[in-house]
């Protein structure tokens, strides 16, 4: 990702309506984008180079071929390059300290604050002593059971931890671990498993070294 150096990978949204700043009738209406990128674990990036950022128009929308026609169709001219002439450029203008005191990285959801140097350290280690305690993947259950009369054999694993974040709770610090379990569920006498991903959030007191 040559625009977010050390991103593993991205989501990319557009909003669904267009709309014009106030006293900006000069400019093509704007159709914002939100980008969202992620390192190697999986982790949202909420600073630095490799963090996204919002578009003054989202490549989604304006640099479609469809959205191109439609803007040539209404009498509003040719809108495909806005992305670029807006937003990509401007980042290879300013560079990404400049661009993003504007295009402010998006963290609504208070993720952890990722890349961080010391604290990263630190959550890192927790989730080695935890992936070691568990030893995975873990085998959690298998065996049968019956439900409406029909006979079923399941296996439930755990296939994955992960340390979310640290905060406090009435005044108790506490890491928050998010662990990723696999079931896999077949009816008596078939051959192929089906199988359910679901991810289940785990909390323990900092004085613990790993969740039990």
């Amino acid at each position: 990702m040559s625009y977010h150096p050390g991103a593993k990978g991205f989501y990319r949204s557009a909003a669904p309506e267009e709309y014009r700043p106030e006293g900006r009738n000069d400019l093509y209406p704007l159709r914002p984008g939100q980008q969202c990128t992620y390192d190697e674990n999986g982790r949202l990036i909420t600073h630095g180079p490799a963090a996204g950022t919002p578009d003054a128009y989202g490549s989604n929308a304006t640099d479609s071929y469809f959205f191109t026609s439609i803007g040539k169709f209404i009498g509003k001219g040719d809108f495909s390059g806005l992305h670029i002439t807006w937003d990509v450029d401007t980042y290879k203008k300013l560079g990404w300290r400049e661009y993003h005191k504007i295009w402010k990285p998006n963290n609504g959801n208070s993720c952890l604050f990722n890349p961080s140097p010391e604290g990263e350290r630190g959550l890192l280690e927790l989730e080695k002593q935890a992936k070691a305690k568990l030893g995975l993947p873990r085998l959690l259950y298998k065996g049968e059971f019956t439900r409406q009369g029909i006979n079923f054999y399941a296996e439930e694993w755990i296939d994955s931890i992960r340390v979310f974040k640290r905060d406090n709770l009435e005044g108790s610090p506490r890491t928050i671990y998010e662990i990723q379990k696999r079931l896999l569920r077949k009816e008596q006498g078939q051959q192929e498993y089906r199988e359910r991903r679901l991810f289940v959030t785990l909390y323990a007191k900092s004085t613990d070294k790993m969740p039990r």
